[in-house]
């Protein structure tokens, strides 16, 4: 399981409890968060570091075939852009609709 560092006004010790009991209910129902490895959020008051704030959080089953990309644009923002991008997806089942 990776770690997120996350920062909040409650301390760092809850914040890293709390985030290996969020990632521990992700995993045991087939969750799975894409973007672990870029911070997303940098904080403008106060201590000005990166965190990881925002989470992309996908199905297991659809997992490999998605990918996240953290960009650094802010667009006015204290948030990076993070943008989603699937790829071979299967084409849609058609099923028989009885008359």
């Amino acid at each position: 399981m990776e770690t997120l560092t996350l920062t909040a006004v409650c301390g760092a010790v809850s914040v890293q409890i709390i985030t290996v009991v969020f990632y521990s209910v992700l995993e045991t129902q087939d969750f799975v968060v894409l973007n672990t490895s870029v911070p997303t959020h940098y904080s403008l008051s106060g201590r000005y570091e990166w965190s990881d704030l925002d989470l992309s959080i996908v199905s297991a089953n659809v997992d490999s075939r998605c990918n996240a990309t953290v960009h650094n644009e802010f667009i006015g923002s204290d948030h990076s852009i993070v943008q989603i991008a699937t790829r071979g997806s299967d084409p849609p089942t058609k099923t028989h609709i009885p008359r």
